[in-house]
Order: C-alpha cells, then sequence, then structure tokens
C-alpha cells in the first residue's frame, strides 16, 4: 500500500481498467460461442451476474475510500457477496456439466441409433429373400433388390403405390384381411398372393407371404417376407396335368 494519494488512485484506476478488459475477454468470448452450444444462456448468466457482483463490490470499495462505508460493513459485504457469487456460480456449473454429459450421450445413443438402421437398410436391400415393407396407410415403402428381380417390379415402381396396386384381384381380399390382422394384434400367418405391376405386361409372380409389425423411427411399418411360389406352382399345374392325363 503506497502512502502517496496520487499513487494510490492511479494504481485503483489502473486495477479498474484491467478489470473492465477482463469484463471484454468475457463478453467476447461469450458472443463468439457457438448458439447452438448446450447450456449457452446458463453460462451467459453466469457471466453477467458475476460482472454484477464485481461492479458492486467496485462501488463499494469506493465508498468506503471517501468514508462514506465503514470497513465492518464493507467486509460483511464482501464476505456475503462472494459467498452469494461461488455457490450460484457452482451451481450453474454443476447444472452445465451434467447438461453437456446428458447431451453427449444422447449424441452417442443417436449416432449408434443412425449407424444401426443404416446396417438394417443395408441388410433388407441385400438380403438373399423377397422382402418389402408398407406404412399403416397400406403404401410400400421399401422394396428390396431381391423382390424387385423375383417379380419385375422395379422398386421406383413399388414404393409409393398401394400394395393392393401391386396384386392381381385374386389376391386382394386375402392380402387386406391378413393385413388387418397383423395391424391388429392377431397372428396372420402366411398368405399366397400374386404380384403384378399395373400396366405393365409381364409374367405373375406368386408369392407366400410372412407379414411381421415393426416399430421404428417412431412409425409403425409391416415388414412381408416373401417366398417365390412361382416354380413351385408351376410344377403344381403340370403335377395336375399329369394327374389328368394318367386319368384318360
Amino acid at each position: 500500500v503506497t502512502p502517496d494519494a496520487t499513487m494510490g488512485w492511479f494504481l485503483v484506476t489502473l486495477s479498474f481498467v484491467a478489470y473492465l478488459a477482463a469484463i471484454w475477454d468475457q463478453v467476447d468470448i461469450v458472443y463468439e460461442a457457438d448458439p447452438g452450444m448446450h447450456g449457452i444462456r446458463f453460462k451467459i448468466g453466469v457471466v453477467v451476474l458475476k460482472e454484477i457482483v464485481f461492479a458492486l463490490y467496485g462501488v463499494v470499495y469506493l465508498l468506503g475510500i471517501a468514508n462514506l462505508v465503514s470497513s465492518v460493513s464493507e467486509q460483511i459485504f464482501y464476505t456475503y457477496g462472494d459467498v452469494m457469487l461461488k455457490v450460484v456460480q457452482a451451481s450453474v456449473l454443476v447444472v452445465v456439466r451434467n447438461w453437456e454429459d446428458l447431451a453427449e450421450l444422447q449424441r452417442a445413443m443417436e449416432r449408434k441409433l443412425e449407424a444401426g438402421k443404416q446396417d438394417m437398410s443395408r441388410l433388407f436391400r441385400r438380403a438373399k429373400a423377397p422382402i418389402f415393407a408398407i406404412s399403416q396407410e397400406g403404401f410400400v415403402v421399401a422394396w428390396n433388390e431381391h423382390l424387385a428381380r423375383a417379380s419385375d417390379i422395379s422398386e421406383e415402381c413399388a414404393v409409393g403405390k398401394s400394395i393392393l396396386e401391386l396384386v392381381q384381384k385374386d389376391s386382394k381380399e386375402s392380402l387386406k384381411l391378413a393385413i388387418e390382422s397383423c395391424w391388429s394384434g392377431l397372428s396372420s400367418g402366411a398368405v399366397e398372393v400374386t404380384l403384378s405391376c399395373p400396366g405393365k405386361e409381364q409374367q405373375p409372380v406368386q408369392m407366400l407371404l410372412t407379414l411381421i409389425v415393426q416399430l421404428g423411427g417412431g412409425r409403425k411399418t409391416i415388414t412381408a417376407i416373401g417366398q417365390d411360389l412361382t416354380e413351385v406352382a408351376a410344377m403344381r399345374a403340370m403335377q395336375e396335368r399329369k394327374s389328368q392325363i394318367t386319368a384318360v
């Protein structure tokens, strides 16, 4: 402590200037922070609270120099103000830290779910069995490569259409009942359908479908796993002709 009053005021002024520089640095850091950062509002609140408290410290300090506030009152204010600031700051930092941990855990879970969805999507597309999926409204939302080759119905042709548009008339009612049973939670078992693309001349393809309700991405879909019965049907027809010939 210098006994020279001029030097004393110079040092006090210098300390206030240094503190204003520190305030500017903190405000600049907060200003450049990412607005999407978790807990950014809490961090800004801590900075604002700290600046207000230290500004009050400065006012009380100057009042003490002017002998307008007793030294005891000044020390009491510093003590209670410091305790309040530390408690509030520590509480907010704990909340922010927990929030950041939870946010990081959520991001990790989202990354794992996204990776799982991508793996399932690849498995769905490249599966060696005919598979398609329909929405609750009955529209096709997925159509894998094996089914496209087996049925000669491309994914572009199938996706977005009602599944009932892609089966022949004699299969519509049985498939509709099977879908309704599947949505209601009853076992639909297996249903035979004949696939054909509307407006396209092609050989109809018979499929034995097993329907399964699945929940993914917050929505329910029915996944149908098929078995190509075209060759089986041809063998049945040949067997029937042989039986007819034998009977004759």
